[in-house]
């Protein structure tokens, strides 16, 4: 099937003979168009290049050296897709990891529902398949993909050149390895029996998880007389002392994902995961004595390829259970023994769809694979938010708390909503509010859950979620905590009288004043004054010899 505005088809077959092809479009037995098409001998096929055709079906016939084949192909003409609205969204935004559904109003004709149609959606550099629906206002429904396929990477970028503050903070040099010579030197010649690795500081901004990353460098090993390779780690490090440092070198470390560049005796890359050696390049020495480029790049479901010097070893290596965490760190080591040898890194990048805040791709769509027309607007992706407290973490099981967020990718937007619990019915507006040094926050103010009353001893627990485009929703390690507030009766103060200073302990006598769980404690606290608004919280004590309150 191809556009009325024109196409270009490819005809696959076997043995096209002669040298005169020509491509003829019928419908009702009456030629519509002729084109001559061009023999691709590489790949025995035809090329066949169609200009502005009446829209309808047609029957496609090739003819060579004036003899047609009476295949009958049927062909579809069709107009150019029109996309009219974004109904499920005002503005299209998701999140890096991709994954959500959205549906798009269309100008869709009746003759879309033909078997002959293939649509695909392209964003950036992915494809996906989209689906055609036939209604009132026809839709298009696709699911967006990941920010790493469709090439909505950011980089993390580490410069060598100089001794910089910022250099220090991301990366921390242990054991022989330095910055000298605008290259970071893990170990190098004339020293022998020596170690030396460097851990990167990755986690900026902060994201949920890598699920995709690329590490590129320049490599530099040898020109000694052979060290016993270099190492390149990306997990989670228990190894680390206590000022948060570690010594490695050739074997790696950690339980993610170990590349081992071994360049002693048995010269090979092996890759380890989950501390199990499953895959290696026998036969492989990374010891070239020049400066060689060096990729890894393990994608949102964990297809490892790794490139050095512009040549693929390992390609589309599937690695069993791909679930990186925050905690992942990247880890350069390398070692040397009674033989020195360099083993010195240049030009680091980290490159990850988890480091993106904020990225626009395009929307392309297509109805036969190929021919694909931009739509009026983007795709923009956003990091997951992180959760890093609320407060008040508990309230009336009423609802109408206000409830106060922090955290990192906090963005502002129209469509802000947080969730209060696993179900639609509990979604409410987000308010993100931009407080001291521009740190964005959201209020979010709690829904009512009087379906659900808690005990004076137990809890309503639910989780909290966040969505920036009120279709996806982010789930994080907080809850909120819904009481009875009505179970709580003050009867008496004691003194009712202070020091204009302050400072003196001030006793509440009543029923009910304690919390029924530990996790409330720092929600518990004093306003004094008329408006909270206008006053700082003042923390409590509770006292179990007499049931008091005190502040």
């Amino acid at each position: 099937l191809g556009a009325s505005t024109g196409s270009t088809i490819r005809i696959f077959g076997k043995t096209f003979i002669g040298t005169s092809f020509q491509c003829v479009l019928f419908r009702n037995q009456i030629e519509i168009s002729r084109t001559t098409a061009i023999h691709d001998e590489a790949t025995d096929t035809l090329l066949c290049e169609f200009g502005s055709v009446s829209v309808g079906l047609a029957t496609m016939e090739i003819l060579w050296n004036s003899t047609f084949s009476t295949t009958s192909t049927p062909f579809l003409i069709y107009d150019p897709i029109e996309i009219e609205d974004v109904s499920n969204l005002d503005n299209l935004q998701v999140s890096t990891l991709g994954g959500m559904e959205i549906y798009l109003d269309a100008d869709i004709n009746s003759y879309f529902q033909s078997s002959l149609l293939d649509p695909k959606i392209k964003v950036g550099n992915a494809v996906v398949p989209a689906v055609l629906k036939i209604s009132n206002s026809g839709n298009v429904t696709f699911v967006s993909p990941s920010a790493h396929d469709a090439g909505a990477i950011s980089n993390k970028r580490y410069l060598f050149n100089s001794l910089s503050t910022t250099l220090n903070q991301q990366v921390t040099l242990v054991g022989s390895a330095e910055i000298s010579s605008k290259s970071l030197q893990l170990t190098k010649t004339g020293k022998f029996k020596t170690t030396g690795s460097a851990i990167l500081d990755i986690s900026y901004p902060s994201f949920p998880s890598f699920f995709d990353i690329i590490i590129q460098f320049d490599c530099l090993i040898g020109l000694g007389s052979g060290g016993n390779g270099m190492s390149v780690s990306f997990g989670e490090i228990t190894e680390l002392n206590s000022n948060g440092t570690v010594l490695v070198g050739e074997q790696g470390v950690g339980n993610g994902l170990r590349i081992l560049f071994r360049t002693r005796t048995a010269k090979a890359i092996e890759v380890i995961y989950n501390s199990q050696l499953v895959h290696q390049v026998v036969g492989f020495n990374a010891r070239v004595g020049v400066w060689v480029p060096i990729s890894i790049t393990v994608n949102s479901v964990g297809n490892l390829t790794l490139c050095h010097n512009q040549i693929c070893y390992i390609k589309n290596f599937t690695l069993p259970s791909w679930i990186p965490t925050p905690n992942w760190k990247v880890i350069f080591g390398a070692r040397t023994t009674e033989v020195d040898d360099n083993h010195w890194i240049d030009n680091l990048v980290v490159r990850s769809g988890s480091l993106t805040t904020l990225n626009n791709q395009t929307i392309e769509i297509s109805l036969n694979s190929q021919d694909y027309v931009s739509l009026p607007f983007n795709l923009t992706y956003y990091a997951p938010p992180v959760i890093t407290n609320i407060f008040p973490n508990g309230g009336d099981h009423a609802g109408g708390t206000e409830v106060k967020i922090t955290g990192n990718n906090l963005i502002t937007g129209s469509l802000t909503k947080c969730r209060f619990g696993e179900t639609s019915e509990y979604v409410v507006d987000a308010e993100p509010i931009t407080g001291i040094d521009n740190v964005v926050y959201w209020k979010c103010i709690s829904p009512s859950r009087l379906n659900q009353i808690p005990s004076a001893t137990n809890l309503l627990k639910v989780p909290i979620f966040l969505s920036f485009n009120g279709k996806d929703f982010h789930s994080s390690s907080f809850v909120f905590n819904y009481y009875q507030k009505s179970l709580s009766v003050l009867t008496n103060m004691v003194p009712k009288s202070t020091d204009m200073q302050g400072g003196s302990m001030i006793w509440l006598i009543g029923t009910n004043l304690n919390i029924p769980d530990s996790s409330l404690e720092s929600t518990r606290v004093i306003y004094i004054g008329d408006d909270i608004n206008d006053n700082e919280p003042i923390s409590t004590v509770w006292e179990p010899s007499n049931l008091t309150l005190g502040f």
